[in-house]
């Protein structure tokens, strides 16, 4: 028999003898007009197949509220693709280690317990996906699968994972969905093969305090991790070192309370796959060098767990020993110091960073080489735009950053498309925005002591840092309107008299003002 492919839902099905199956609406077979002519017999809508009859078949999916898998089952020695689907379903038969020729075995089945250990003789098992909420531990002949390349358990009953799952040496891929896991397992910290990485609480059981406890040690290995999905309470990001290969988000949280530098240490300069960083004193951190999104971070917030990231690695850090005699100021600065990501970052975050200081990598354009995205919220004692010139930004929010007076756009990227200045409440004057060629949107908001915006640059005097990069010439800025502006938000700013001539282009444009000296429009 030829037939290769078959998807039955056997809702409704009455079993007869022989193995032969009815079902009463022909249609839920998924068979129509692919089953040839002998294999059909149409009586008053009732189809009757043999099923023990598919010797060739090599794709089967069943779908029913079967409570036993069908006796013809064992019989398709040459099934490599194997899908069932069923909410009674309690237990799989020894005989399923029959299909040695199976390749992929998707269980999904509400009710399932457990898995026989004769799942440990299908030697050319490459992918496992288990779907339950009632399996609580894993049979150990699971761990004989050395083929497997891909795991995939779902079940917010499973409380361990067997040691011997390092034995899986050729695994690729890992998922683990559970809410009763209380620790990352040592025995993933051996499968030294491991690209993907994906530890989370099953979708609304768990919200904001699902984390697990990480303790690393001398034999841990994550070299060949690409992306990585979990929130691991952690005493040292140091282990992140060697995970250069890392792409997607890494978010750190609690960095106020790392007092020891040298557990500080994870090489983010060299992670040049990492697409986002989130780094945050007392909340969440972000990635590395393949990072695309740098994301500090100081302070903490309220939290849910990106449940449907592609990857994305949450530490919570502990408090740990203090070893270093410097002040709490400088300890964070030399912290930030210590994390300057890869130039290749695409975004960076810097949320409740507490020191006035700086370090040389924000100011120095090279250091932010492909940056186009910067928010800086909450840093509440910068007083001055830490950025050199940086010429592929193209969106800056600058937000409650209270200490700020002066900000100067003459000193950013001529290339900046999105501006948006928020609850500075000590600003009083916005200079150089003629230069923003490009400026497609401007909002300006609850800047309570703001009285001046200028089209021109101006170069302040006195100031105890530089500004940018001294290398660079100051710009010419240009006096024309912006022609690129489609959009110009200004609210509560309630000591801006004038706006200055040229801001609003004379093509279309919403433009809406309120909340200040000047005339609303």
């Amino acid at each position: 028999m030829g037939l290769r492919t078959l998807s039955m839902d056997l809702i409704g099905c009455n079993r007869g003898l022989e193995n032969r199956y009815c079902i009463n609406d022909t249609e839920a077979m998924g068979l129509n007009s692919k089953l040839p002519e002998f294999y059909k017999e149409w009586r008053a809508d009732i189809a009757i197949c043999n099923l023990s009859k598919f010797e060739a078949l090599r794709v089967l999916e069943l779908k029913g509220d079967f409570t036993e898998i069908p006796d013809f089952i064992p019989q398709l020695k040459h099934l490599v693709y194997l899908r069932i689907t069923s909410f009674y379903l309690k237990m799989l038969p020894v005989s399923i280690g029959l299909l040695y020729n199976l390749q992929t075995l998707i269980l999904n089945c509400f009710s399932l317990q457990d898995l026989p250990e004769s799942i440990g003789d299908l030697a050319n098992l490459q992918f496992l996906n288990i779907q339950s909420s009632k399996v609580k531990k894993l049979s150990k002949s699971l761990c004989l699968l050395s083929n497997l390349l891909r795991l995939d358990i779902r079940s917010d009953q499973l409380e361990e994972v067997p040691l011997d799952l390092r034995n899986l040496t050729n695994l690729r891929e890992l998922t683990i969905l559970s809410n009763r896991i209380q620790a990352l397992p040592s025995a993933i910290c051996h499968l030294h093969r491991l690209e993907e990485l994906k530890l989370l609480p099953i979708r609304g059981s768990v919200k904001n305090n699902y984390k697990l406890n990480y303790v690393p040690h001398d034999h841990v290995n994550f070299s060949a991790i690409k992306t990585m999905a979990a929130w691991l309470r952690v005493r040292s990001i140091d282990w992140l070192k060697d995970m250069n290969n890392l792409e997607g988000k890494l978010s750190i949280e609690g960095l106020e309370k790392m007092r020891n530098l040298v557990d500080a240490y994870a090489n983010l300069g060299n992670k040049c796959k990492l697409e986002t960083l989130d780094l945050c004193w007392d909340s969440v951190l972000g990635n590395k060098c393949k990072l695309e999104t740098l994301d500090l971070c100081w302070d903490s917030g309220n939290y849910e767990f990106p449940y449907d990231a592609k990857s994305e690695l949450i530490l919570s850090l502990r408090k740990g020993y203090d070893g270093r005699s410097v002040g709490v100021d400088e300890v964070d600065f030399f912290l930030l110091k210590c994390l300057q990501p890869h130039p290749n970052l695409k975004k960076l975050l810097v949320r409740w960073y507490p020191s006035a200081r700086i370090p040389e990598w924000m100011r120095h354009p090279s250091s932010l080489d492909s940056i186009q995205e910067v928010l800086l919220e909450c840093c509440v004692n910068i007083q001055l735009l830490p950025f050199g010139k940086l010429h592929t930004l193209k969106h800056l929010k600058i937000q409650t950053c209270s200490s700020i007076r002066v900000i100067q756009l003459e000193q950013l990227s001529s290339q900046l498309e999105k501006l948006q200045i928020l609850q500075c409440g000590h600003l009083e004057l916005i200079t150089g925005l003629g230069n923003l060629v490009k400026l497609a949107t401007l909002k300006i908001s609850s800047c309570k002591n703001l009285k001046s915006l200028t089209m021109d640059g101006l170069q302040l005097v006195g100031s105890t840092e530089p500004i940018g990069d001294s290398s660079h010439e100051m710009p010419q800025i240009c006096r024309q309107s912006i022609s690129a502006l489609t959009r110009l938000e200004i609210e509560d700013c309630d000591l801006l008299h004038v706006l200055p001539d040229g801001l609003i282009p004379s093509g279309p444009c919403y433009v809406r003002v309120r909340g200040c000296r000047c005339h609303d429009i």
